[in-house]
């Protein structure tokens, strides 16, 4: 949806509004804004928790960034699939990702 809302919003944005009268974007483009902007502003504290979590779990460092170490790897294979799938990096897609990093750090 993101994507046809970029290619068509400057065609509508274009059309001559009587006076008066607005356009404004809302809707599931403007709830979709606001769960991405309060999911990337809290997913950083997250994720500190979750390492400090696995620090205490391990009672040292250097096994917990053993087992970090292997998020970016998965963030790899993500970005492998939706490009192979011409799939845009979306809501659900970040989701998906987040899932994966989860069950990545409890099987690591």
């Amino acid at each position: 949806a993101s994507t046809l809302q970029k290619r068509l919003q400057p065609q509508i944005e274009a059309i001559q509004m009587p006076p008066g009268y607005s356009l404004e974007w809302g809707g599931e483009y403007e709830s979709s804004g606001d769960a991405q902007e309060s999911l990337f502003t809290t997913m950083p504290m997250g994720y500190l928790f979750m390492f400090l979590i696995t620090v205490f779990l391990f009672n040292s460092i250097k096994e917990p960034l053993i087992v970090w170490l292997t998020v970016p790897l998965a963030l790899i294979g993500v970005t492998t699939g939706l490009l192979a799938l011409n799939t845009p990096f979306g809501f659900m897609a970040l989701l998906g990702f987040l899932s994966l990093s989860g069950m990545v750090l409890k099987n690591g």
